[in-house]
């Protein structure tokens, strides 16, 4: 998995002053990976019918799939479509697959919304915003920004040397 990290995150637009961009992906993707508590696709209840994210659309056509997370990054079914994925719901559990609407997800919609007048992002800026969908938004959830923090320097002890 690192190594899809160190890949997909040369393609994160991070100023050299702002977080490693691999390490960056390693976090979420530590902070969301399958475990036993959440091993599998999770249905979101704001992506269904009467949820604030709900699309009739995507609804219509793939009925409760369009409503989970997937792949070991949990991104959303319904962000990666509007990301530009068009492909089956079942087919973005592959991380793989999964991780170029995830580093497109944080370039549009958290490191260019941080970014906005001359601003830097910082880390905890990036896990909340993936968290939550925007980093300005007033919410953050602490503890997933803290586990993510250290997953971050987790990386740092475990992979001195990046290319």
């Amino acid at each position: 998995m690192w190594a899809l990290c160190q890949e997909w995150g040369k393609r994160l637009r991070l100023l050299p002053s702002e977080p490693h961009p691999a390490r960056v992906l390693w976090a979420i993707f530590r902070n969301e990976q399958y475990n036993e508590a959440n091993p599998e696709p999770r249905l979101e209840k704001s992506y269904c019918p009467n949820g604030t994210w709900f699309n009739k659309v995507l609804w219509d056509r793939y009925g409760h799939a369009c409503a989970k997370s997937y792949s070991n990054f949990q991104i959303m079914f319904a962000t990666a479509w509007e990301h530009g994925y068009h492909g089956r719901p079942q087919d973005l559990d592959d991380d793989k697959v999964a991780i170029r609407y995830v580093v497109d997800l944080i370039n549009w919609r958290i490191i260019r919304l941080a970014q906005r007048d001359d601003y830097t992002v910082t880390l905890g800026e990036i896990l909340d915003g993936y968290n939550t969908g925007n980093p300005r938004d007033n919410i953050v959830n602490e503890a997933y920004v803290k586990r993510g923090t250290g997953y971050y320097q987790e990386s740092e002890k475990r992979w001195s040397v990046v290319a």
